[in-house]
C-alpha cells in the first residue's frame, strides 16, 4: 500500500488492503459498489445502486468517481478508455471465433496514449485492424498470445491515421501469424505517410512475425540476380515502416518473409537484438526520393547484434541509395540447411553513402563454395543523390575448411563524376595472403581503398576485363582469380597509394601461382608501371616460368612524391593459374 493511501475495508484476516487493489481486483462493477459516496449519477441518470440492484443498465460515461476526497471527479467511461482489454469488447480468444471487430473496438475506444492489453490466448482476424495516434499496444507475451491473419492481402496492424501526425505507439508481446504484418502504410504499394507529418517514435519489442514464405520452395532462391524490392514485397513483408523518426526495434524474430525489416526513407531508426531467419531478405533499408529532393528521405539508421540465418536472396542485409546508416556486431551464416537455398550473399549495397559496416561476424563457407562474393556493392551513376564515404572495417569472416573465398565484390557503372566513390575496406592481419582474393571492376577511376596487412592499394580493375570479373574458381587447395593456362590477357589495375611519408620508393608485390598439372613452369606475366605523371617506372617481365606460388616484388621509384600517389600497371601476356593480390607498398 502507497504512503497516504486510505484504507477501506478489512478482509477476514484482519489484513488492510488500498483502495487501488481493491478497485483493481472488483473492477469497474465492483469499484460502483464499494465507492459509496464517492459515486454518483450524471445527468440525472440512475444512481448506481438504481443500476446496480434495479436491473438497469448505466453506461460508463454515466457514472463518475473521485479517487479520494477533495480530488476532481471522473466518469468511469474516461478512466477505463486509458487502459482496455479486448475481451471488454469481446474477443474470445479461442482460435476460431473472428475476433475483429472486438479488436477494431477496442483500438478504437482508446484516447491517445491508451493502453491496449491482449491476454492470453489465440486470436483470428479477417480483416486490418487500425490504431490511432499514441496507442500502446501490450501483449501477454509472444509465447502466450498468438494472432492469425486470414486475409494475405491485406496488413494485419496498420498504425497509420489519415492526416494526422503519428506518433509514440507501442507495440510488444505477442505472435503475429500474418503474410503482411504491421506497417505505418495506408494503401500496400500505393501510399505512403503523410510527407507533411511523418510518423515519429514507434517502439517495437517482443514480437514474433511468422509470415508465409516458403523458401524451400521459392524457384528464385540462390539466383544470381538482385531482386527488386516490389518482387520481394508480394512474398509478404513482417514489419513495414515508412518515414518514421527515431524507430526502434528490438527483440524481435522474423521467420518465413518476402521482407522480414522493411525501412523505406525512415530516420535515426535502431534494430537490434532481433532474430532474422528463413526470409528471402531479412533487412531492406532504403533512402526514398522525394517531392524532386536530390538527397531523398531516410538517414543514419542503426543495425546493431542482430542473427541473420539463410537469406534466399541476394543481399541478407540491403542497403539501397542508404546514407549514414551502420551495421555493427551482427551474426550472418547462409547455409545449406533443411532444403533452402540460401543466398552466398549476405550484404548487398546499391548506392551506399557515408555508411558503416564494421565489427560483424560472417560465416562465408557458402560464398566459398558457390564462388559468389560475401559482400556485393553497386554503384549507379544513374541514381539520386551522392555516393561515397563508406567504411568497412574490422569484419571478422568466418573460413570454410581453411578457405576464406571470394569475400567483396564491387562494381561500377553509368559513373557520374559529382559524386566520387571513396570506399575504404580495411582488413588487417587476415592469413594466408592466398586465401584473400577481392574482386573489383568498372571502368572508372573511382577511389577504392582497400587496407590490407598495412598496405593500402586502391585498385581498380579496366581494359579488356573491365565488364566482368575475373573468374574466381578452385584449383587443388584453394581459391583465387583464375586465368586458365595458356590464355593471354591483357588488363590494367589503376592502383591509388596513400603516401604519407612522402616517400620516393615503393614496391609493387605481385602474389600468384602457376599450376604444375596443366601448364607447369608457365606462369607469366609483362608489366608496365607508370608513375602519376605518366612516367615509365618498370617495363618488364614481372613473372616468367612460374609454376608454384611465389610473391614477387619489384622496386619502384619516383620522382615528386605526393599524399597520393598513382600508379598505372598494365598486364600483358599474362597466364596464371591463380593470382592472390597486387598491391603497391610505400616503403
Amino acid at each position: 500500500m502507497s504512503i497516504n493511501e486510505p484504507s477501506i475495508t478489512e478482509n477476514s484476516a484482519g489484513k488492510t488492503i488500498s483502495r487501488r487493489t481493491l478497485l483493481t481486483t472488483l473492477g469497474a462493477a465492483g469499484a460502483a459498489i464499494v465507492s459509496g459516496g464517492m459515486l454518483h449519477s450524471v445527468n440525472g441518470s440512475p444512481g448506481v445502486t438504481a443500476a446496480v440492484y434495479g436491473g438497469e443498465e448505466t453506461d460508463a460515461d454515466s457514472v463518475e468517481y473521485r479517487y479520494a476526497a477533495g480530488q476532481p471527479a471522473r466518469t468511469v467511461g474516461a478512466k477505463l478508455r486509458e487502459s482496455v482489454s479486448v475481451k471488454d469488447f469481446g474477443a474470445a480468444g479461442d482460435g476460431v471465433s473472428d475476433d475483429t471487430a472486438a479488436f477494431q473496438a477496442a483500438a478504437g475506444s482508446l484516447v491517445k496514449g491508451g493502453i491496449l492489453t491482449i491476454p492470453p490466448g489465440t486470436y483470428t482476424i479477417s480483416d486490418t485492424v487500425q490504431f490511432s495516434q499514441g496507442t500502446i499496444i501490450q501483449g501477454a507475451g509472444l509465447h502466450s498470445v498468438v494472432i492469425n491473419m486470414t486475409d494475405s492481402a491485406k496488413f494485419a496492424i496498420n498504425l497509420f491515421t489519415p492526416a494526422t501526425r503519428q506518433e509514440y505507439f507501442r507495440v510488444s508481446g505477442f505472435t503475429l501469424n500474418a503474410k503482411y504484418g504491421i506497417t505505418n502504410r495506408w494503401n500496400l504499394g500505393t501510399d505512403y505517410a503523410n510527407t507533411a507529418n511523418p510518423s515519429r517514435s514507434v517502439r517495437i519489442t517482443d514480437v514474433k512475425f511468422q509470415g508465409t514464405y516458403d523458401a524451400a520452395l521459392d524457384p528464385a532462391a540462390q539466383s544470381v540476380v538482385v531482386p527488386a524490392r516490389g518482387e520481394l514485397e508480394s512474398l509478404g513483408v513482417g514489419l513495414h515502416l515508412v518515414m518514421v523518426y527515431g524507430a526502434e526495434v528490438a527483440g524481435c524474430l522474423f521467420e518465413r518473409c518476402g521482407i522480414g525489416f522493411e525501412n523505406i526513407g525512415c530516420t535515426l531508426s535502431k534494430a537490434e537484438r532481433n532474430r532474422f531467419y528463413r526470409n528471402a531478405r531479412h533487412i531492406h533499408d532504403e533512402r526514398v526520393e522525394w517531392y524532386n529532393s536530390s538527397f531523398g528521405m531516410g538517414a543514419d539508421n542503426v543495425y546493431e547484434q542482430n542473427d541473420l540465418l539463410d537469406a534466399t536472396r541476394i543481399g541478407g542485409v540491403t542497403l539501397w541509395r542508404s546514407h549514414g546508416a551502420e551495421l555493427r556486431h551482427n551474426y550472418s551464416e547462409h547455409l545449406e540447411r533443411g532444403g533452402v537455398l540460401a543466398a552466398p550473399e549476405m550484404y548487398y549495397f546499391y548506392n551506399p553513402d557515408s555508411c558503416k559496416i564494421h565489427l560483424n561476424h560472417l560465416n562465408v563457407a557458402l560464398a566459398v563454395s558457390m564462388q559468389r562474393p560475401a559482400i556485393k556493392m553497386l554503384f549507379d551513376g544513374a541514381s539520386i543523390g551522392r555516393a561515397g564515404g563508406n567504411i568497412l572495417q574490422g569484419n571478422a569472416p568466418t573460413p570454410f575448411n581453411g578457405v576464406l573465398g571470394n569475400w567483396l565484390e564491387i562494381v561500377t557503372t553509368k559513373w557520374d563524376r559529382r559524386y566520387p566513390w571513396h570506399t575504404q575496406l580495411h582488413y588487417e592481419e587476415l592469413f594466408p595472403v592466398r586465401r584473400q582474393p577481392y574482386v573489383l571492376y568498372g571502368a572508372q577511376p573511382e577511389l577504392n581503398v582497400l587496407e590490407f596487412d598495412n598496405v593500402f592499394p586502391h585498385m581498380n580493375i579496366t581494359g579488356t576485363l573491365a565488364d566482368k570479373p575475373l573468374p574466381f574458381v578452385e584449383n587443388g587447395s584453394y581459391k583465387a582469380w583464375h586465368l586458365a593456362s595458356g590464355e593471354n590477357k591483357n588488363f590494367r589495375f589503376r592502383l591509388y597509394v596513400p603516401n604519407s611519408k612522402l616517400s620516393g620508393s615503393f614496391q609493387l608485390q605481385i602474389t600468384a601461382e602457376g599450376n604444375p598439372a596443366t601448364d607447369g613452369g608457365n606462369g607469366r606475366a609483362y608489366a608496365v608501371v607508370r608513375n602519376q605523371a605518366g612516367g615509365v617506372v618498370f617495363n618488364d617481365y614481372a613473372f616468367i616460368n612460374v609454376s608454384a606460388f611465389t610473391t614477387k616484388t619489384i622496386d619502384l621509384n619516383v620522382t615528386n612524391p605526393e599524399s597520393l600517389q598513382l600508379f598505372d600497371i598494365d598486364f600483358t601476356n599474362l597466364s596464371f593459374s591463380k593470382i592472390y593480390r597486387v598491391a603497391i607498398v610505400a616503403l
